[in-house]
This record gives C-alpha cells, sequence and structure tokens, in this order.
C-alpha cells in the first residue's frame, strides 16, 4: 500500500502533465496579404468621408461618398495584414460615426501568394462588419 505523501506526490505529478501538456504554444498569426477594399453602404442614406484608419501605423485609405446600396472599392500594393486594429469613421445625415477598434477576420485560409481583399460593410443599425476574402 502506498503512503498518503506518495498519493500526493503521484496526484501532483499527473496535474503536472495535464497543464504542460495544455499549454503548448501557438505558431504566430500567419500575416494575410490584403490589396483591395471595399466599403459597402448598406444603409438607406448616403455615406461620406468613409475611411478605415491602422492607428498603429496612422495608414488610411477614404472613399468620398458612397450611395446608398452602393459600395466603393479600391486596390493597392498589397501588405502584410496581422490582426492589428483598425478603426472605420463616417459621415452620415451630417453626424460623424466611429467604430470601435476591430480586428478584421479572416473566415478562409487565403490561397498562398495571392492577395486578398478587405470587405467592410456599414450598416443601418450603425454597425460595422468587416472581413477579409
Amino acid at each position: 500500500m502506498k503512503s498518503n505523501a506518495q498519493n500526493k506526490l503521484l496526484l501532483l505529478f499527473a496535474i503536472y502533465l495535464v497543464i504542460a501538456a495544455g499549454c503548448t504554444s501557438l505558431p504566430p498569426t500567419e500575416p494575410v496579404r490584403v490589396g483591395g477594399l471595399v466599403f459597402h453602404n448598406n444603409t438607406p442614406q448616403p455615406l461620406q468621408e468613409v475611411r478605415l484608419q491602422v492607428p498603429k501605423t496612422g495608414g488610411f485609405i477614404t472613399c468620398n461618398l458612397i450611395l446608398p446600396g452602393k459600395h466603393c472599392a479600391t486596390t493597392f500594393p498589397a501588405r502584410h495584414y496581422r490582426g492589428t486594429p483598425v478603426i472605420i469613421t463616417w459621415q452620415q445625415a451630417g453626424a460623424r460615426f466611429s467604430s470601435e477598434k476591430i480586428r478584421i477576420q479572416s473566415r478562409r485560409k487565403p490561397a498562398p501568394g495571392n492577395p486578398t481583399t478587405v470587405y467592410v460593410t456599414l450598416n443601418i443599425d450603425g454597425s460595422v462588419e468587416a472581413k477579409v476574402e
């Protein structure tokens, strides 16, 4: 029969193994090459000065006017995106609006070497959806 001290030591060792197995390091986020942006106006009013800004770098892209139900698209030399937060700002009916800092999500792994496009949808309720495809 094992002593109480041996049982405790065995239990602690088992807990250590479970914790160590669960603490594997994750690989760094793979950068996504982005080479285009599409803003979509999903509201019944025109949107003005629609801007995606990257506060960390100061970089931004702006579309001056997007009519209701329409979009504004642009391309640019591909850049690597690693999930850095962005802010979307716009004017609507004379009022200024801004999203919180958001991270653009990729729904699927992009094909290697091909630049992807960021799609930003501005909704009637003031919400913003952003994704990479």
